[in-house]
């Protein structure tokens, strides 16, 4: 969880790790992914797609996981904790996937926006039918 943060969200502010880490533990909740952090940190891509690419792109995209910002670590630390001990509100409102502001996934066909942080768009699962 601490790298997902750190990785995914290292720029962002106290809100945007947080949704990350939300994010990462909503989808330990879904059926839909592994029922553990790692199992969904480090799952892989769905069947029929880029083999290159994972569910967060740091995991597989070939560069160094190198902790280079420790302060940067240590504040993902303190989010991990915070949000794994579910003291905080889910300010991502059920989301189980997020991308950049600057990118549009295709992925995005099926699911409901429901915020952005910092440069964050997070979604979930549509529940109508």
């Amino acid at each position: 969880m601490i790298q997902n943060i750190y990785f995914e969200a290292s720029t962002q502010d106290e809100y945007g790790k947080i949704g990350v880490a939300q994010a990462t533990l909503n989808r330990v909740d879904s059926p839909d992914f592994p029922n553990t952090i790692c199992g969904v940190v480090h799952q892989g891509p769905r069947a029929g797609k880029n083999p290159r690419l994972c569910q967060f792109s740091w995991h597989c995209d070939g560069k160094s996981d190198r902790i280079r910002n420790h302060r940067v670590y240590k504040e993902s630390r303190r989010i991990a904790l915070l949000v794994f001990s579910r003291s905080k509100e889910d300010f991502t409102q059920g989301a189980t996937h997020y991308h950049a502001v600057y990118v549009k996934p295709w992925w995005i066909k099926g699911l409901t926006r429901t915020i952005q942080l910092g440069d964050h768009i997070f979604y979930r699962k549509r529940t109508d039918s």
